[in-house]
């Protein structure tokens, strides 16, 4: 082609790829793969590489463009960037309310309104269907809100002149800040060029005319600031620190940190491989708008991308509603939220309410209940786990931590204690890691008196009294004691535990019952029990022997995977697991125990840290279970108690292979782990995420949450029913 061909075909490659950039990022469609997406992309790239002087700087190749810098430089913003009041609770909320209400009685020409009057500036007027629940007239005293997830990421500032980008700001410290224009280029989900959206896109989503004139000026010809925040997302992060850990690199402390480091990275190169997401959250600029939801319908028509999970909230009532809903809903999400942005919806009251101290009062963070709080370790004592290993527990004074009391927290093991420097007696931060496990992250040592009290590594375990020795190369002190009461029960209850071989009846009190009594010593030992044996026990009668023993003898067939992960070998999961066994059939068909025991006893330490996700750790644990006798005996006492290992067959050419499938709500046919084997036989991925890269929502009944988002993104969804009768 020659030269003036190719400037065409280069405008539109340039057209074509913003406009998927558009529907992925902001509309979350998808027209074309992201296979023919790369392919327009290294055609343009090629282009320009041969015609650099049709090179623009709104070029979807220039992303990752420029040398490494120096020093980041600083730039004052155009308005400041502001810091927000924190509210804790419904009443914080209620008082927040009370105390503009009462400001504006005092300050201001617009009163607070009587029961059943809306507070707005001026009368909301007809509007068309499409603007929404935002124009319709409020109901209810007070005022209007518009709540917005709060994102923990990284505030950014980004003008845009003329409609390009132009330059990118850290918040800093509200009035300068600095510039990371190069850095912010790389994220995927921010424009090089503001859309410019059709006077009948406005006209449809209730944008007046002279809103219009405003908007499509400063696309001209003036200036457009966006702020949002940047954030990494759980998948990215966990993609990363598995990446770098294969590498022998540092991993991420936590996605806030990783966003953070990434955007203060001196060459955009490094930026760019940490796929940093944006949502904008605010369009700064006289434009004319009235509501702040407005401004969101205007930041999505520019293209930029936007949270739909935010939401106009009628009243101070329906704001706490939204809060709560999130509490609960919070762990479905891709990111992470520490609470909710409540901002006065009608933006003509933001002047008049104005800025006090640090922060305005038409906007307030609603949080999430504290993740992190203080209290004193009573005492730390030693428990003793599955494989002998010795866990110092810190017993506390019982303290709520979002939402939960608190009065255990694990402190994994004598190198953790050492590294906060931990003793009796202590004030400590304690922390609640996914809203679930509470951990110690710092001590106050400022608030000790004198009288805490050193903890000592274990020399005895507390449940044998045997000698305890730290592991070579392990931070682990491990029981001697391979007959230890704990170790012993500990590995039995493992077993038969749900996600092990799911043994209907036989949980950890039976269990315990059992191995006291000696009838069972080892795992062997379950498939020996006999009526009469359970019979002698106390709460068993007829019937409930006869459950548990039918229930054990339904377990006589296991997957090699199953097997693997319920023997309780250190460091193997249910992953783990699943790798060894398609590693074995890989190499040997056989299913009798014989040919599996000879092939992991034979197998060396090169073989299995060629496997994807075994490192030498795990690969040695591996090899020490394999070698021991004892754990042989146990495998042929299975064998010889009639127990049959089989191969999971994965179904070729299944309509679901390499998909992703979400469950959700309750399964009548099947239990979530038939329901996950299936689908994993089908050489799809179970995931417990709806996101906009899952491809299948299999729904029960009273489905939560994932079945709206899964409408929202338009993610096909199938009852348990169809699932079963499709595939």
């Amino acid at each position: 082609m020659d030269k003036k061909q190719a400037q065409m075909r280069i405008m539109k490659l340039r057209n074509e790829i913003n406009h998927h950039r558009y529907l992925y990022h902001v509309l979350d469609k998808a027209e074309i793969s992201e296979a023919v997406l790369d392919s327009l992309k290294d055609e343009l790239q090629k282009l320009e590489e041969k015609y650099p002087e049709f090179i623009t700087s709104d070029s979807p190749t220039q992303r990752v463009a420029g040398k490494p810098l120096d020093k980041f430089s600083k730039a004052s913003h155009s308005k400041r960037m502001i810091s927000l009041f924190d509210a804790f609770s419904s009443e914080d909320m209620k008082d927040w309310e009370k105390r503009n209400r009462n400001y504006l009685v005092k300050n201001s020409n617009h009163p607070y309104p009587s029961a059943g009057e809306p507070f707005l500036k001026k009368e909301r007027k007809e509007v068309s269907p499409l603007q929404g629940e935002y124009l319709s007239e409020a109901k209810g005293r007070g005022f209007e809100y518009y709540c917005e997830l709060k994102l923990d990421g990284l505030a950014v500032a980004i003008r845009f002149e003329r409609s390009d980008f132009d330059i990118a700001i850290t918040r800093g410290d509200g009035q300068t800040g600095e510039v990371i224009t190069q850095n912010v280029k790389t994220i995927e989900s921010i424009p090089l060029k503001l859309r410019y959206p059709l006077s009948e896109e406005f006209e449809k989503a209730g944008i007046s005319n002279e809103q219009c004139e405003l908007i499509y000026e400063a696309l001209n010809t003036g200036t457009i600031e966006v702020r949002g925040e940047a954030i990494m997302t759980k998948k990215v992060f966990e993609d990363l620190n598995k990446q770098y850990k294969k590498q022998g690199r540092a991993e991420l402390s936590n996605p806030r940190n990783g966003a953070a480091g990434s955007l203060r990275q001196l060459d955009p190169k490094l930026a760019a491989e940490r796929k940093l997401d944006f949502y904008a959250y605010d369009l700064v600029g006289e434009f004319g708008l009235e509501t702040q939801e407005q401004k969101f319908i205007v930041l999505k028509m520019l293209g930029l991308k936007i949270l739909s999970e935010n939401k106009y909230c009628q009243n101070i009532d329906e704001v706490i509603d939204f809060q709560k809903e999130w509490i609960e809903k919070r762990e479905e999400l891709d990111f992470y939220i520490d609470g909710v942005v409540v901002k006065v919806n009608n933006l003509n009251l933001w002047d008049v309410l104005g800025i006090v101290g640090k922060g305005p009062r038409y906007m307030i963070a609603y949080k999430f209940p504290a993740e992190q709080a203080t209290t004193r370790v009573l005492d730390v004592v030693w428990q003793v786990g599955r494989t002998g290993a010795l866990t110092p527990v810190a017993h506390l004074k019982p303290v709520n931590v979002g939402g939960a009391v608190i009065s255990n927290s694990s402190l994994h093991n004598m190198d953790e204690i050492n590294r906060l420097n931990l003793r009796i007696g202590d004030t400590v931060i304690i922390e609640r890691a996914g809203d679930v496990i509470p951990k110690v992250v710092k001590v106050l040592e400022n608030l000790r008196t004198g009288e805490e009290k050193k903890i000592d590594s274990p020399k005895k375990c507390p449940i044998c009294s045997s000698e305890v020795k730290k592991q070579k190369d392990q931070v682990a002190y491990k029981c001697t004691n391979k007959d230890c009461f704990a170790t012993k029960l500990r590995g039995l209850i493992h077993f038969a535990s749900k996600s092990a071989l799911d043994i209907e009846g036989l949980g950890e009190k039976i269990v315990e019952q059992l191995y006291k009594e000696k009838l069972v010593v080892d795992i062997g030992d379950f498939y020996n029990l006999k009526k009469g044996d359970l019979m002698l026990l106390e709460r068993f009668a007829e019937k409930s022997a006869d459950n548990l023993i039918n229930s054990i003898q339904a377990k006589k067939e296991i997957s090699l995977e199953k097997l693997l992960y319920s023997l309780g070998i250190m460091h193997v999961g249910e992953e783990t697991a699943i790798v060894l066994a398609n590693f074995y059939f890989s190499h040997e068909q056989k299913t009798n125990f014989n040919s599996i025991i000879k092939f992991f006893k034979n197998i060396k330490n090169s073989d299995l840290e060629e496997i994807n996700d075994i490192g030498p750790k795990v690969s040695k644990a591996i090899m020490e279970w394999w070698q021991n006798e004892q754990n042989i005996h146990i495998l042929e006492k299975l064998s010889n108690n009639g127990v049959k290992i089989t191969k999971k067959e994965l179904i070729t050419n299944s309509k679901l292979q390499g998909k992703t499938v979400v469950l959700t709500g309750s399964l009548t046919k099947l239990t979530r782990n038939e329901a996950k084997d299936k689908i994993r036989t089908m050489g799809a991925k179970a995931s417990s995420t709806v996101t906009k890269n899952t491809d299948l929502l299999i729904v029960g009944e009273n489905p939560g949450s994932k079945y709206d988002k899964a409408k929202e993104l338009g993610i096909e969804i199938i009852t348990e029913e169809d699932f079963l009768n499709s595939f």
